[in-house]
């Protein structure tokens, strides 16, 4: 089982990929061996889709809490491997490990072109991590770091949320907040779609297109 602080990395990941490759499914969570289509072959499509909810468990069993939190949200088996591979490969222990991680907490970047949840993830990921290592971080830290470092088109919560009260918030809370906006603002396109739909049928029916000569 691998060791929330990542010291017994490489004898873990040697012994899980005999593991994987004893059941045939190693290609699988290297990204080697690609999920057929579904419609072309939903045979195979099905097939590789059980393979790949036995790689995750074996995967999943495999870790201790700390970790378990930090890959479950992924969505295959070659997710969960390489979201690992990117917290402890090459990391070491000792200081080094440290380091390591304080530089993944603190030298946090969001960006709009990818999803909020998965980048929230690590830096939540890494401060869990930095617990097993001996060095906690405050929660409010953790809170207001989550904060302070959103995208501009976050400017408006960024800027409630850095003028509450310290004692007011948590990082649960801000990111209940950070995911709750996502959901509304897709929530609204939705609608706003759904809403316009009406107009837009009606403009066509009385434009209707001009019959070919």
């Amino acid at each position: 089982m691998l060791d929330d602080n990542g010291e017994n990395y490489d004898t873990w990941y040697m012994a899980l990929q005999l593991a994987l490759n004893n059941c045939s499914i190693w290609p699988i969570v290297t990204g080697t061996e690609l999920c057929p289509d579904w419609m072309t072959d939903p045979t195979g499509h099905e097939e590789w889709g059980l393979k790949d909810c036995e790689a995750r468990l074996m995967i999943l069993l495999a870790l201790r809490k700390v970790s378990q939190n930090c890959v479950f949200r992924g969505m295959s088996s070659k997710e969960y491997w390489d979201r690992i591979a990117s917290w402890y490969s090459g990391a070491g222990g000792g200081n080094k490990r440290t380091v390591s991680l304080l530089q993944q907490f603190f030298m946090i970047s969001f960006k709009d072109s990818e999803p909020m949840q998965p980048q929230i993830d690590r830096i939540v990921c890494a401060a869990q991590q930095l617990k097993t290592v001996s060095f906690p971080i405050d929660n409010c830290l953790l809170a207001f770091l989550l904060a302070i470092h959103l995208p501009n088109s976050y400017a408006m919560l960024r800027t409630i949320i850095t003028n509450l009260e310290a004692a007011n918030i948590t990082s649960k809370w801000v990111v209940d907040r950070i995911i709750g906006r996502n959901t509304t603002a897709s929530t609204t396109s939705r609608a706003m779609l759904w809403l316009s739909m009406p107009r837009l049928a009606k403009a066509r029916a009385n434009h209707p297109k001009p019959t070919p000569t």
